[in-house]
């Protein structure tokens, strides 16, 4: 680990009420921290806490930084707006909606403006089906936005729509999926029993009085885990989503019991290995303290998915270790893909195994669904 990272890690904490002691950062490294928050998309949440602490980077860093920060404050008050009208929309058509993690996520941050907000995720259910099978929810989902917007795009877990004031949207029929067969038959089973308490869990993001629907901790806990994992697997995922995944344990109860119960589901979903490296990632950033831990943290494999997370950023926008992703065909990134998850053979077999056996089979699927 470098020490501009160490330094960086460091700086993340402070910001973050977790450290009290701001790092000695020379002037000369301000620039290279912020280009690692810039990668990370933790611009706005450092920026916030190094300025309550009064800590203050050079001049052009700090002006710069102000900017970007000032413009992640505009675009979660824009996303938030959304978020209510997209909920209000769904409603006003028989839907039932979950707004997935986001702009529930931010509310956990000191300032909920200060995080990198991204596209909307909203799952959604018709209201009065029950426990419908995934199919029917998918048909009811895709025919209703398909009549009101023709021609939109349907992928495996959700379908687009149109972007409202900019700010694109994925609805979602289920969360999140598993390539591994008999893993994701399980998750899907988990979401559905899980379904009905997310969508009665209502808040009121800021500056609004209308309530919208979020996850749970407890569910979040499971959820954001399996995103994290399922991101690992195709372009990466880099520190806001961990530094989000912080929040989430932060919330959890630690009671002894329900933790037990959490780890049989882990491992019951094929989560075990992967949640233990992401617990000792949460020890060796975060110094989260080990009541909030949902498994035992595993040094080798944490040291692993450390270094997959930093060479990722956001989303794996900056992993340039297989090549440029720009104006690839379908048969590069087929390849590119599988190579990538030759990576992971060792550490996560069964997904790792199964990932190009789901993306030949969704190359065809898509074919059938245009």
């Amino acid at each position: 680990m470098s020490d501009i990272q160490e330094k960086f890690f460091s700086l993340l904490r402070y910001a973050l009420f977790i450290e009290e002691k701001a790092p000695l950062i020379e002037d000369g490294e301000w620039a290279d921290i912020f280009t690692l928050a810039e990668r990370h998309s933790l611009l706005g949440v450092i920026f916030y806490g190094i300025k309550s602490n009064g800590v203050k980077p050079p001049q052009a860093v700090f002006y710069q930084w102000l900017s970007y920060s000032e413009h992640i404050r505009a675009l979660n008050m824009k996303v938030n707006e959304v978020a209510v009208e997209v909920t209000r929309l769904f409603e006003q058509n028989d839907f039932r909606s979950c707004i997935l993690k986001g702009q529930g996520n931010a509310l956990s941050y000191p300032d909920p403006y200060s995080r990198t907000p991204g596209d909307i995720d909203i799952w959604v259910k018709p209201k009065g089906n029950g426990k419908s099978k995934k199919e029917d929810v998918r048909q009811a989902v895709t025919s209703f936005v398909q009549r009101k917007w023709p021609g939109q795009v349907e992928r495996y877990h959700h379908v687009e729509m149109p972007p409202i004031k900019g700010v694109p949207i994925e609805v979602h029929f289920i969360p999140a999926y598993m390539r591994n067969l008999i893993y994701n038959r399980r998750l899907q089973k988990w979401f559905a029993e899980q379904a009905d308490e997310q969508f009665s869990h209502q808040v009121t993001l800021p500056d609004s009085e209308a309530a919208i629907s979020i996850p749970k901790a407890s569910f979040n806990s499971i959820y954001q885990l399996q995103h994290m994992y399922s991101h690992l697997f195709t372009e990466g995922f880099g520190l806001r989503q961990v530094t989000d995944y912080y929040f989430v344990l932060k919330e959890q109860d630690e009671g002894i019991g329900k933790k037990e119960d959490l780890s049989l589901m882990l491992k019951y979903l094929g989560l075990w290995k992967f949640a233990r490296a992401m617990m000792w990632v949460m020890q060796r950033v975060y110094q989260l303290d080990s009541g909030y831990l949902i498994a035992e943290p595993n040094e080798k494999e944490g040291e692993f998915l450390l270094y997959e997370i930093l060479q990722s950023g956001n989303m794996g926008h900056y992993d340039t270790r297989l090549g440029h992703k720009e104006g690839e065909s379908v048969v590069h990134r087929y390849f590119r893909m599988t190579r990538r998850n030759m990576r992971f053979v060792k550490h996560y077999p069964s997904e790792a195994l199964c990932e190009p056996i789901f993306r030949t089979w969704y190359f065809f699927w898509r074919l059938a669904h245009r």
